[in-house]
């Protein structure tokens, strides 16, 4: 036993040592996670277990370096059972320069459990914590262009048009996890309510993460067959509200929400880091959209939304044009813009770039 004791000592020098050997033969390739709470370790282990980066470093927004270790090893004990070897560990803002991917899940946690809680009640506080991150990671993150940023935390539109203005980086390589969260509620429920698969329907939602988030219903379809042919009035109604409770119910009975948005941000990561035959996905995420300073209605409009997107392997390869919504729809779209535009810009005041 004494030839294998160190395996069970993981900061002795041949565990490293070990585990380094094991990735000599593959290209290294890191993903930073900055923020460790639930999610943010959530993710991490996410990564590591779906292979789609041979390094992860976990970094704590408030300094907690132990923390950060502890969660690392949490994972790392668990390479044996994982498809690739990973290499997961603590460590610090110069580990973002060379990176292929950062993903923020730092911030206050939600805590309101009322019926359609206020997510802007985070914003002020997240976004000193969003600029704080943005001072420390600034010098090494100018020169590496090829870096996808995903931002988590919440009020996830707020944070990520506010990364942006904090880094100065181009919008195309920040991405928030928008309403994908909402997609993937709104098709779990419609499958249930279909009683079919939840891969046999097509339903998207738009605009703000939060409770102005505006669905598309004329556009929805199982299979190509209209949902507003399957559903009344009523139903959509009772839809809509179970999107925009489930969280809140979620946080009442456990004290917060994980696994939806840690997957959420996974597939994002598949999607860039792992794509098949290069090809790309559409999602829904949120993103500083040019098209929108074009359109008359939308030219006083300061913040990040929720459109369909094509993610690939270089980002945010293409945004596609909301065409042919019902006149209420368009409207609705144009109020959820508005909404989250009025407390980005009081955010970004109270809070403005160093």
């Amino acid at each position: 036993m004494e030839n294998i004791s160190f395996l069970q000592d993981p900061d002795s020098h041949l565990y490293a040592k070990l585990v380094s050997k094991t990735l000599t033969n593959k290209k290294t390739d890191r993903i930073v996670v900055v923020g460790v709470g639930r999610v943010g370790s959530q993710i991490a282990y996410l990564l590591a277990e779906n292979g789609l980066a041979s390094e992860i470093v976990l970094i704590s927004a408030t300094g907690d370096r132990k923390k950060a270790d502890a969660e690392a090893l949490d994972i790392q004990q668990a390479n044996p059972l994982f498809k690739h070897p990973v290499k997961v560990s603590g460590g610090d803002y110069p580990d973002v320069k060379d990176a292929k991917g950062v993903i923020i899940a730092a911030g206050t946690a939600r805590v309101s459990t009322e019926k359609n809680g206020n997510r802007m009640s985070l914003a002020k506080s997240n976004a000193e914590i969003m600029r704080n991150i943005a001072y420390e990671m600034k010098p090494y993150i100018t020169r590496n262009t090829m870096c996808k940023f995903i931002i988590v935390s919440n009020p996830v539109d707020v944070m990520t048009y506010a990364f942006i203005q904090y880094t100065g980086l181009p919008y195309t390589q920040v991405i928030g996890t928008g309403t994908m969260l909402e997609t993937s509620r709104l098709t779990t429920i419609l499958a249930t309510q279909l009683k079919v698969s939840p891969k046999d329907i097509t339903a998207i939602a738009l605009g703000e993460h939060g409770k102005t988030v505006m669905i598309p219903w004329s556009r929805a379809n199982v299979k190509g067959i209209p949902v507003d042919g399957l559903l009344i009035d009523a139903q959509k109604e009772k839809i809509m509200n179970y999107v925009l409770s489930t969280a809140s119910n979620i946080i009442a009975a456990k004290g917060y929400t994980s696994h939806a948005i840690a997957t959420v941000t996974r597939e994002l990561c598949e999607d860039m880091f792992k794509g098949v035959d290069g090809l790309g996905r559409i999602r829904t995420v949120s993103i500083l959209n040019p098209w929108l300073k074009k359109e008359t209605q939308y030219r006083d409009i300061t913040a990040c939304l929720s459109f369909p997107c094509r993610i690939g392997p270089t980002g945010i390869e293409k945004i596609y044009k909301i065409e042919h919504l019902t006149r209420e729809e368009l409207h609705r779209l144009e109020l959820s813009a508005r909404a989250i535009s009025e407390i980005t810009k009081d955010t970004m005041d109270t809070c403005p770039p160093f």
